[in-house]
């Protein structure tokens, strides 16, 4: 979007450092980019006041997030880590050319505990780990309004992944925006962009590809492709 003449990401501003097609695919079109840190500082505000108050310097920062949330932050570190790292499974799969049928089916072969997380709220999540109350409705709720204007009732995969950002590894973005992106690998591709609503993908007649239904806003066409 365009606000006083410049461009902003209106979503998807932020990439972390293990979104591995994301790096990928900004090498390959020779995009350059910023990596983020909190050197800007940050705070919690209740609605009153600020509860916390970070300065952007790493060593104060972290004594001040101790002295508030004591060592319980450490067991949601833990598990942010972990569900990074098994989340990474996925890339093996697709390697493979392993597909599935549904996302649940995608969800339980990368991790059955991702299926489960999905099945309950953040809050179930958090209180399965003993993540104080204090923790869950300032560090917690904060990081999910902030990144999906979403409450601790979200499912628990979602919850984590939000934590993800902050908590675990590293975000960066695209010099200059990461709207850049999209146009760059349809140029790289040599893609021809179709502006249109999708209807149907259904196999094809002669069972080697798909045949994608769209309606333009001339009328409806087919488009056929092979099947990988």
């Amino acid at each position: 979007m365009k606000i006083g003449g410049k461009s902003y990401d209106s979503g998807g501003s932020i990439i972390h450092s293990d979104n591995f097609y994301a790096k990928a695919l900004t090498e390959k079109v020779g995009l350059s980019v910023e990596t983020l840190d909190s050197s800007g500082g940050a705070g919690f505000y209740d609605g009153k006041k600020f509860v916390l108050k970070l300065t952007g310097a790493a060593f104060k920062d972290k004594f001040k997030v101790l002295g508030r949330y004591g060592f319980g932050l450490r067991g949601l570190v833990k598990e942010g880590e972990k569900m990074l790292k098994t989340l990474k499974r996925i890339y093996c799969l697709q390697n493979k050319q392993v597909a599935f049928k549904s996302t649940a089916e995608l969800l339980n072969s990368t991790s059955p505990d991702f299926l489960k997380k999905v099945k309950s709220t953040m809050k179930e999540s958090l209180k399965s780990l003993g993540v104080s109350d204090l923790i869950q409705n300032e560090l917690v709720a904060a990081t999910l309004h902030t990144n999906y204007n979403q409450d601790l009732n979200v499912n628990g995969f979602v919850g984590f992944v939000s934590l993800a950002g902050g908590l675990v590894g590293t975000l960066w973005r695209v010099a200059g925006g990461n709207f850049l992106l999209p146009p760059k690998l349809v140029e790289k591709s040599g893609a021809v962009v179709v502006k249109s609503r999708i209807k149907s993908i259904l196999p094809s007649d002669n069972k080697k590809g798909y045949t994608l239904t769209y309606s333009s806003s001339a009328d409806t066409e087919d488009f056929e492709t092979e099947r990988l």
